[in-house]
């Protein structure tokens, strides 16, 4: 996110400077959250051959903007979901024998957080639209948001966008430990 960044503000300006503390907001879709993402630190310590040793990532309550930014755009939506798309997907599949040691091999008695992120990685797996193998699969409900059957066939991103499925990733991921 932050080459996205830095690519799009040098295209913009000319120039493409960041500090620490400055950063990009990823808003949710359904969560009623946003993501703030770190401009600086990561690539910068790429640069000096340094592997990263921390990105810190900050969890808010959507709220409407108090600062009036000089450039917003949506337009590379689709660029940042085919970015978490193979993340998610592969997060869910090297993790999937860690949920089923955890709660079992009937994925209806999974945990809603690990239910949703099956709905979400069977979408990505299948064109990006939501699918049901099982049409009487009961509804799935991760913090107030819920998927049913009668969704097959809707667009996953009409539902989650990027900083959703980022906090959904981080659910899952918390849960597993």
């Amino acid at each position: 996110m932050a080459a996205l960044s830095l690519s799009m503000e040098y295209k913009h300006s000319g120039k493409a400077n960041y500090n620490p503390g400055d950063y990009l907001v990823a808003e949710g879709l359904s969560t009623g959250k946003m993501v703030r993402l770190p401009l600086y630190g990561p690539i910068e310590a790429v640069l000096i051959n340094r592997k990263p040793d921390q990105i810190t990532l900050t969890v808010e309550k959507k709220s409407p903007p108090t600062v009036r930014y000089e450039t917003y755009t949506d337009a590379l939506k689709q660029t940042i979901n085919y970015i978490i798309t193979p993340y998610f997907v592969t997060f869910y599949e090297n993790n999937l024998n860690y949920a089923i040691n955890k709660f079992g091999s009937d994925y209806s008695k999974w945990s809603g957080v690990w239910r949703m992120g099956w709905v979400v990685r069977n979408a990505l797996s299948h064109n990006g639209k939501i699918f049901f193998k099982n049409l009487k699969t009961p509804d799935i409900d991760w913090n107030g948001i819920i998927v049913t059957t009668s969704f097959q066939h809707k667009p996953i991103h009409e539902i989650f966008s990027f900083a959703d499925i980022l906090l959904l990733m981080l659910e899952m991921e918390a849960e597993l430990n």
